[in-house]
């Protein structure tokens, strides 16, 4: 079993992110048989764990990699081809309707979030495909404490009335936010 803290990212708006720690960690790791060396422990843990001269560049999803590309020194995320922002429909289409959300469940919170009663917006670019399915997700603006994951997750699972520009359903990215409200329980007498 391994013990530790457990380090995490936060975005601010002023600092970009900054590490915060969130309590304590036991990772319990089973092992069919054991190392034959130092070396293969190394390894094995090296699946599990990020090592100081890693860069966190490689465990990053996707989804984050353009919000952290300044911070890690990522590269620009792969092209969006196929997924033209609404507005250039617009240009074409004056009368070209943007896709609309007709299931979109609500995300759930995280513990850490609501233990520190974090609330907030996570703003996403989200691909919408002809047939209203979502195929692409990036974090434009993070709010953090597992929420982006939430909000990813959850948008993932959406489906639109597709865009229709030219009287065809067609591909495009719009911009979604996601709001995250702690509410506050009245008790009841």
């Amino acid at each position: 079993m391994i013990k530790g803290t457990r380090i995490f990212l936060v975005p601010c708006q002023r600092a970009g992110l900054q590490s915060a720690r969130g309590g304590r960690v036991d990772i319990h790791v089973e092992m069919s048989q054991q190392p034959a060396s130092i070396e293969a422990l190394t390894l094995l843990l090296g699946r599990i764990l990020l090592t100081p001269d890693e860069r966190p560049a490689l465990v990053i999803p996707d989804y984050w990699k353009h919000f952290c590309s300044g911070e890690f020194g990522l590269k620009e995320g792969r092209p969006r081809e196929g997924f033209p922002m609404f507005p250039s429909c617009l240009e074409k289409d004056p009368a070209a309707t943007p896709p609309i959300p007709i299931d979109k469940p609500e995300p759930p919170y995280t513990p850490m979030a609501r233990s520190a009663k974090v609330q907030g917006a996570v703003v996403l670019l989200v691909g919408v495909n002809a047939q209203g399915s979502v195929r692409d997700v990036e974090v434009l603006k993070p709010l953090g404490y597992g929420l982006d994951d939430q909000a990813v997750e959850t948008v993932q699972t959406w489906r639109f009335k597709p865009a229709i520009c030219n009287g065809v359903p067609t591909p495009v990215r719009v911009m979604v936010e996601v709001v995250f409200r702690l509410l506050a329980v009245e008790p009841v007498f």
